[in-house]
């Protein structure tokens, strides 16, 4: 690296001025709303001795991010700069670059929101949509795409979805595409509002279309590939005076790959969760119960003909 404290330098000073950064004029012009300007800078640097592990000599190292997103009443837009060409020891070297991977722009009405570009979502707790970044685990796995979310009556909440999933500074070739729906049923029924009680009910469904040209070879066999992978989710959430429980169950079709053996079975998960907690007492009690169903082994190859015919989508090599 041939000039390592020019970047070390600019970081710095970049993170003394980041307090100032953000600036908000909605108090001023007698209440006028004016947009807000926020930015956030994160570098972790390593300045080594000698020879590390992976064999390199570089004497300075870094993994930076630059946020920077501007705010108003009716649109919102934002980009991240990562500057990782010479980053720290334990990450993907895929990741080795720079650029701008995050940019997004967000259009905001009454019960309207619209947001093109990248990013990050999750259906229900996870089990069959979860977008996010974990930069300390080299984790970013935001989509590039559309999103709407609407409030078009009290008490729902749509979600609906479309794009792909970046992989280290591009794309994967697959579309993932969902819906998720909320119905708070206190906003509803008074009686549960007035006892202080929450009721939500969700649902889920997400699917991943993947067009796979290259032949997979499992034995003699040609694996036939699905096109579609499909997955859905139901759930139940209840809030009251301090105890909560939330049951979710969901179901994936058939998704063979080389991690899971290629196998042909449809997949499930089931979670309940219950917890308990006053106000004078912090949290007293909780108890999770976290169940997980996922396809058995792969089938051995004394009966694997066999099952062939009900699982798998067979030609001869």
């Amino acid at each position: 690296m041939k000039h390592p404290y020019y970047i070390l330098g600019l970081a710095a000073a970049l993170a003394v001025a980041t307090p100032s950064f953000a600036q908000n004029d909605g108090d001023r012009n007698d209440g006028k709303y004016n947009p807000t300007v926020s930015g956030s800078i994160q570098s972790d640097m390593l300045a080594p001795t000698g020879s590390q592990s992976d064999g390199s000599h570089e004497d300075f190292r870094t993994n930076t991010f630059v946020d920077l997103n501007v705010m108003s009443k009716y649109i919102d837009a934002g980009a991240r700069f990562e500057y990782r060409e010479h980053q720290l020891p334990g990450y993907d070297a895929a990741f080795k670059g720079y650029g701008v991977p995050y940019v997004y722009l967000k259009a905001k009405l009454k019960n309207f929101e619209v947001t093109v570009g990248n990013f990050y979502e999750q259906f229900g707790s996870g089990f069959v949509l979860r977008t996010y970044e974990e930069r300390s685990l080299g984790i970013d796995n935001s989509l590039l795409g559309a999103r709407i979310v609407t409030t078009p009556v009290k008490g729902v909440r749509l979600k609906a979805l479309t794009g792909q999933q970046r992989r280290y500074w591009a794309h994967n070739d697959s579309w993932v595409s969902g819906a998720d729906v909320e119905l708070s049923l206190d906003s509803w029924f008074k009686g549960l509002a007035q006892s202080g009680t929450s009721l939500t009910l969700g649902g889920s469904f997400v699917n991943k279309n993947e067009r796979n040209d290259e032949d997979v070879f499992n034995g003699n066999y040609r694996l036939v590939m699905p096109r579609n992978v499909n997955a859905w989710d139901a759930r139940v959430t209840l809030n009251t005076h301090g105890f909560n429980v939330l049951a979710e169950y969901a179901q994936k079709t058939a998704d063979p790959s080389f991690k899971n053996n290629y196998i042909y079975r449809k997949g499930t998960a089931a979670m309940l969760s219950a917890s308990w907690a006053n106000t004078a007492r912090a949290l007293t009690n909780i108890a999770v119960l976290w169940v997980v169903l996922t396809s058995s082994p792969a089938p051995s190859a004394k009966h694997s003909a066999a099952q062939a015919a009900v699982t798998r989508q067979l030609v001869r090599r």
